[in-house]
């Protein structure tokens, strides 16, 4: 009996692509208990990832994106539905802002949200998942948005190789042997959850200095030509930390890009107090942060006079 004809397993078949994990929690709502999902593997219909998450199989003839990080995202979040979404740099680098950004080691992808426990097993080729909780914004998901990411080019869903998809149709394979030429790579029909680029740039402060250098952080402000000032102050709002909105706006009035003025720094609570972020440096005088001498240098104190620091 093959895969596709297996009751059980048509449901699984028309939603899972080929080398896509879930974890057995998920097969089990599917009416795919522990007996079945070792029956299966034994027969070659599922293949043990790690302990306790599975994956159809996959073509032999170089299928492409087998098990990678965008693979696995793309199931935990479409498939799966746990709450997690891309965020920090791994966002900008999807919005296109790669190249101004610092080069990390091991292709680290931040991941913020909850996410299985099983996810720090899989194996990937070529990153590593790092984890962050939602609690610079209080659990809000303000600035998160839906991308279909296609540049990852990855296999979302399968089609008949002379179908169109609409959007609306099942995608379920015919009878056979899945082949490679049976795979369209087109967007999703539920494409993957990423931090806009104004809520991933909050991000990255929230993790300095453990991660990057005002250095780093000044050239990646450099680059920020264009924001959505609306959606901008709304995040500043609802940030929890002090720091990063200090941080961001003396970063953001160093190079004085034109969006800035249409931010309301009225709506924003600075906290009070002061903020040591390096060593050594002076206080910025309006932000009241300790920033190096090279980003004060050319510092026009009117910019901050309405900055609400104490």
């Amino acid at each position: 009996m093959s895969l596709e004809k297996t009751p059980k397993l048509k449901n699984f078949v028309r939603h899972v692509p080929p080398g896509f994990p879930v974890d057995a929690a998920w097969l089990s709502r599917q009416g795919i208990g522990p007996k079945s999902v070792s029956r299966y593997v034994r027969r070659g219909w599922l293949e043990k990832v790690t302990r306790g998450v599975y994956r159809r199989p996959v073509p032999q003839e170089n299928f492409p994106r087998m098990q990678d990080w965008d693979t696995v995202l793309a199931s935990v979040q479409r498939i799966m539905g746990y709450k997690v979404h891309l965020g920090g740099t791994s966002a900008l680098k999807v919005h296109r802002y790669g190249s101004c950004l610092w080069p990390e080691e091991g292709n680290p992808v931040y991941l913020y949200g909850t996410v299985p426990s099983w996810l720090s097993r899989v194996p990937l080729k070529s990153a590593r998942f790092h984890i962050r909780s939602c609690s610079l914004f209080g659990g809000e998901l303000l600035g998160v948005e839906s991308s279909f990411c296609a540049e990852y080019g990855i296999p979302l869903a399968l089609a008949d190789e002379t179908s169109r998809d609409d959007g609306e149709s099942d995608c379920a394979p015919a009878d056979g042997p899945v082949r490679r030429r049976d795979w369209k790579l087109f967007e999703p029909r539920k494409p993957i959850h990423v931090s806009t680029r104004e809520r991933a740039v909050l991000e990255v402060l929230d993790d300095f200095p453990e991660r990057g250098t005002f250095h780093d952080l000044d050239r990646m402000f450099r680059s920020l030509a264009i924001m959505r000032t609306e959606l901008m102050t709304s995040l500043l709002r609802a940030c929890r930390s002090v720091k990063v909105k200090r941080l961001f706006f003396v970063l953001a009035e160093r190079h004085a890009h034109a969006w800035l003025k249409y931010v309301d720094k009225a709506e924003i609570d600075f906290g009070s107090g002061p903020r040591a972020l390096t060593k050594g440096g002076n206080m910025h005088p309006v932000y009241q942060v300790y920033v190096p001498d090279e980003l004060l240098a050319s510092y026009n104190n009117d910019h901050g006079d309405n900055a609400n620091v104490r």
